[in-house]
């Protein structure tokens, strides 16, 4: 198996994360937050996250986009590590 390289995994997982957050944040700029809150209460399986309605600010955006860079590169580094941890291990 090809040996992953940990830094590319987890700046790929990062960016792509960020990408994600953008799109949610166009979603909730073009429509209301109440009603993209019933689309997340589709995702959740009922569960009511509509109490947890917040005003989006733009310092919270960027923070938000910035701590979800920083879980998906440690996530994706993570991953490729014990990807490439279980694949050396396979070849014994």
């Amino acid at each position: 198996m090809k040996k992953l390289n940990p830094k590319n995994v987890g700046l790929s997982l990062g960016i792509t994360f960020v990408m994600l957050s953008i799109i949610c944040l166009i979603l909730i700029l073009l429509f209301s937050v109440q009603s993209m809150m019933t689309l997340v209460n589709y995702f959740t399986h009922g569960m009511d996250v509509t109490m947890t309605v917040k005003q989006v600010t733009f310092l919270g955006s960027i923070i938000g986009i910035v701590e979800l860079y920083v879980i998906g590169f440690l996530v994706g580094y993570l991953y490729a590590l014990v990807y490439n941890w279980i694949s050396k291990r396979s070849k014994d």
